[in-house]
């Protein structure tokens, strides 16, 4: 009996305990996986990735997962693959070192001595290696080692040092920097503005950022070998050379020098696309400066350039030379040097097809600029080239404006009226009052569009030239009303209104309204009137001038001294003629 108990304890065992098994071991498994994860976890929080060592490793999944702003930390952005023979190593350069199935790789990075440290091989100086050097030398120390199998180098990413800008910046002073950082990446960083910047604006109006002096062709890289490298980026803007600005090297002191405005700049002018004045650098040549000033026109003359040139003779005295240039002969004229202050002029060639233009804008159907005749074109056959006018057309104001400098810019034509004004018969403070915001370079041309175009009369045609602007004014049922008034503006128009009607929808005369010199501009003449001498029309324009400032006391004491002056000579002419 007892027998059979022990047997039947002993089997119950057995079938508990293959029912718990499963249980348990998933229950253990998952207590070591929580312990490996928290122990990760912990060894994150402990050590973030960034500092976990010297260098992290690129295949750490904690790096791998994290924001790709802390990614590009590790591996700044490039402008192309880096060039083995030109990236100089140094110290912090992450690098993996692989010996194909021979051996497991290794991620490294050089020490602040200068030295490639691989377990299996040893200490490697590589100290001023460009990255193709850096190859070569671990190939030649580990191949003794490793006689079967590839061995292969690989930068995982470019370290970062330290380099100092001085000189005229915003920011002078230390910055961090990559081997693949330009001088133009740094200076950006070194000229944001700051809250001392604005600080010191706010205590000195004059103030001026050091930026603005700064010169942009003459910045020097000091090197800690002692070598000096000139950095052109005026020059590397115009013409994408990299050359003109170079990478970064550890310790370099980047010197950025106030421009020298007086006597260390070319002017360029003539058929090139930049005109103005351009820094120089030492070495210019003809060429070098052409391709700052965005290079010739199409209508230049290559073969008439010409340099002109201030020297100081034996006996003192300035002298002025002029030395011409014929760039179709090829590099050797691109080649001519350039000194300080020189004058380069570029001629336009005789003859050459140029764009002849008129602009006609306002109520016309087709609005824009239009080729012309070199000799001209009449305004009746514009006017047709634009499909005639529209509606909305206000004949009566048109205008022709012919500016004195066809190259610039048309004219605005809020601008025109006010040109216009001076028609006026008001005294000339009054005009100077009302034209003190129109700032104009053109003439107007004498035409009648009612007569032309209304009436057919072709006398009234007029011809117009290369850069001439025909503004036609659109219909306005509006009486414009301006000076001193509560709200000046436009006021609806309605036949028969007397001035009084027009003056109260703007809210009355202000305070230093001259209302014995009000003046209706009509629409139509541009005429300056009285209200007296006309009935207000549509389109017309009521200006209310203000009233003089005088200073009485000032009129008092020249009237007292007028008077003491006439006085004392009364009294000498009696004491004469007794």
């Amino acid at each position: 009996m007892t027998k059979y108990r022990f047997v039947g304890i002993a089997l119950v065992y057995i079938v508990w305990m293959a029912i718990l098994s499963p249980t348990s071991v998933r229950a253990q498994r998952g207590a070591v996986e929580g312990f490996n994860r928290n122990t990760e976890r912990e060894l994150s929080r402990r050590t973030p990735s960034a500092l976990r060592g010297l260098v992290p490793n690129i295949f750490d999944p904690n790096i791998m997962d994290q924001d790709i702003i802390d990614l590009r930390l590790i591996t700044p952005p490039l402008e192309r693959p880096i060039d083995p023979d030109d990236y100089i190593v140094g110290p912090g350069d992450n690098l993996f070192v692989s010996f194909s199935y021979v051996a497991p790789g290794f991620a490294l990075t050089i020490t602040p001595e200068g030295l490639l440290v691989i377990p299996s091989v040893g200490e490697i100086d590589v100290k001023g290696l460009s990255l193709s050097g850096l190859k070569k030398r671990v190939e030649e120390k580990a191949r003794p080692l490793y006689r079967t199998g590839e061995i292969s180098t690989t930068l995982l990413y470019p370290r970062q040092f330290r380099i100092t800008i001085a000189g005229s910046v915003n920011i002078p002073g230390g910055m961090v920097a990559t081997p693949v950082d330009r001088v133009s990446d740094v200076l950006v960083l070194a000229n944001r503005t700051t809250g001392i910047h604005q600080r010191l604006k706010e205590a000195n109006p004059e103030y001026v950022l050091p930026i603005i002096r700064a010169s942009d062709r003459n910045i020097e890289i000091r090197r800690q070998d002692g070598s000096v490298i000139k950095v052109d980026l005026r020059r590397y803007m115009a013409t994408g050379r990299l050359e003109d600005n170079p990478f970064l090297r550890d310790g370099d002191i980047v010197f950025v020098p106030v421009r020298n405005v007086e006597g260390g700049t070319v002017a360029v002018s003539g058929a090139i696309n930049i005109s103005g004045l351009y820094e120089y650098a030492e070495g210019d040549v003809l060429g070098t400066v052409l391709e700052l000033a965005g290079g010739l026109t199409i209508s230049a003359d290559r073969t008439k350039v010409e340099i002109f040139r201030f020297s100081v003779g034996l006996d003192g005295l300035r002298r002025a030379e002029t030395i011409p240039v014929d760039l179709t002969q090829g590099v050797s004229a691109l080649s001519t040097p350039v000194l300080p202050r020189d004058r380069i002029f570029v001629r336009i060639a005789q003859n050459t097809q140029t764009d002849f233009l008129a602009t006609v804008r306002g109520e016309v159907r087709f609005p824009g600029s239009y080729p012309i005749q070199p000799d001209g074109v009449m305004l009746s056959r514009i006017i047709e080239l634009t499909g005639g006018f529209t509606e909305d057309a206000f004949l009566p104001g048109g205008a022709v404006v012919r500016p004195l400098d066809p190259n610039r810019p048309p004219l605005n034509p809020n601008l025109i009226r006010i040109a216009r004004l001076r028609m006026s018969r008001i005294a000339p403070q009054e005009v100077a009052d009302f034209e003190a915001q129109a700032i104009f370079n053109q003439q107007f041309v004498v035409a009648d569009f009612v007569q032309l175009f209304d009436q057919r009369d072709e006398s009234a045609d007029v011809r117009l030239q290369h850069g001439d602007v025909i503004f036609i004014p659109s219909r306005n049922e509006t009486i414009s009303i301006m000076g001193q008034v509560a709200s000046p503006g436009q006021v609806p128009y309605i036949s028969g209104r007397p001035l009084d009607y027009y003056i109260s929808q703007t809210g009355g005369y202000g305070k230093h309204a001259r209302l014995s010199h009000i003046q209706v501009i009509k629409a139509e003449t541009q005429e300056w009137l009285s209200p007296k001498e006309t009935d207000i029309l549509m389109g017309d324009t009521i200006w209310v001038p203000r009233k003089p400032i005088r200073n009485y006391y000032a009129i008092f004491k020249e009237t007292l001294s007028v008077a003491a002056t006439l006085t004392t000579l009364y009294l000498v002419l009696q004491q004469i003629t007794k």
